[in-house]
């Protein structure tokens, strides 16, 4: 994977803050630029109310380079390694970074996230969710629980896939980052039973055997998937697991302590949104590391 222009919205919140911090601590990893991103919607650029509500325009038309100079005031100096600049634009946040992404192309766009519930729950949706379901690039979220300053570079990664094409992608995307981030990879598939368990469910076979077969047919296609993203330039440990995709991804995230979530993201229409809100989000809203989804 090549990294050399990252993306980091940013609206001076504790979550962006934490996002810039990654972004910057990989930006001197890879010798990459950051962009730092502020989007500010019209009535605010309008009414000066952009960081400590001082700057109010002149005319009807947005002083931006006054509004660049001010976010690059609130940036932290970066590391050595690392370039960091500023650009503003008005807009409706999450259509406004995607559409920014699209047209820079940035190789990583890294956003925070809020937290779980009540209103938090709605920023993660209207403005996370959709970048993470529409932006183009990779996209590393980095959720409350991973700290402060989340561990670079990543040694422990997990990858989860369902062997759709998204899923292959993200782990196309974590074999390029782990080979330079020097990180042990495990790729895990889990057997989804919901429905197989259903109460008082008369099965024309021998459910037992069939398990096994199922838990045989995933074991070599995940072996198949695996060697096709790696390369064969390393091998990652391959588990196969058994019960709510979420609830065992995040369990074996916690065993092994990892550095690093790696997930796919289908596009977005129903179908995909409850599949993305029952196991991505639910992943991203509830993990203690940094999460990476890819198309």
């Amino acid at each position: 994977m090549k990294l050399d222009t990252i993306l980091c919205p940013v609206d001076f919140s504790e979550p962006s803050r934490r996002a810039l911090a990654c972004a910057t601590s990989l930006a001197t990893w890879y010798v990459a630029q950051v962009t730092a991103l502020h989007v500010t919607e019209p009535a605010h650029a309008l009414a000066g109310a952009l960081l400590d509500g001082g700057f109010l325009p002149d005319g009807p038309s947005v002083d931006f380079a006054e509004l660049r100079r001010r976010v690059r005031h609130e940036l932290p100096t970066p590391p050595d390694g690392a370039s960091l600049t500023a650009d503003v634009i008005v807009g409706r946040p999450a259509e406004s970074i995607v559409a920014y992404a699209d047209s820079a192309r940035p190789d990583l766009l890294v956003i925070g996230t809020r937290g779980t519930s009540g209103f938090r729950h709605l920023v993660l949706g209207s403005v996370a969710e959709a970048v993470l379901r529409e932006a183009r690039c990779p996209v590393l979220t980095i959720p409350p629980g991973a700290g402060p300053n989340p561990a670079f570079p990543f040694r422990s990664v997990l990858c989860a896939t369902d062997f759709s094409a998204a899923s292959f992608g993200a782990l196309r995307t974590a074999a390029s980052l782990t080979r330079d981030a020097i990180g042990d990879v495990t790729v895990v598939h889990v057997l989804d039973e919901t429905e197989e368990n259903e109460l008082f469910v008369a099965r024309p076979y021998d459910v037992h055997r069939h398990a096994a077969q199922r838990e045989m047919q995933a074991e070599e296609s995940l072996r198949q998937m695996a060697e096709r993203a790696f390369f064969g330039a390393q091998t990652p440990v391959l588990r196969v697991l058994r019960g709510k995709p979420d609830a065992e991804i995040l369990r074996m995230a916690a065993a092994m302590h990892a550095d690093l979530i790696v997930l796919g993201v289908t596009g977005q229409n129903d179908f995909h949104s409850r599949v993305f809100g029952s196991t991505t989000n639910s992943v991203i809203r509830a993990a203690s590391c940094p999460v990476l989804t890819a198309r």
